[in-house]
């Protein structure tokens, strides 16, 4: 898992949103560090229409996202949704 959240936190700094982090995204390589893949929907977080699309998978989409309503600037998500997938798959392995 650690290998994931460096990810997350490489991505974050860059403000980048990977926007679809499930268990098919994520391989292991032979000495066991995780992989992750699938960058298709990766987006920047200051675009402001980043979020007009929900993308992700749902088992392991974040709350926030669901309830984002773009007539409502309050109701905006970040790059945190991509560590509650994290969360998510930690919590199935």
């Amino acid at each position: 898992m650690s290998s994931i959240f460096q990810v997350l936190a490489y991505l974050a700094s860059k403000g980048v949103m990977h926007r679809d982090l499930n268990p098919e995204n994520v391989l292991i390589d032979p000495e066991g560090d995780c992989k992750v893949i699938d960058y298709g929907l990766v987006n920047y977080l200051n675009l402001p229409t980043f979020m007009e699309n929900s993308c992700e998978t749902p088992g392991y989409t974040a709350p926030e996202v669901f309830l984002y309503n773009k007539k409502n600037p309050s109701t905006a998500y970040s790059e945190k949704c991509d560590v509650f997938s994290a969360g998510c798959i930690l919590f199935e392995m």
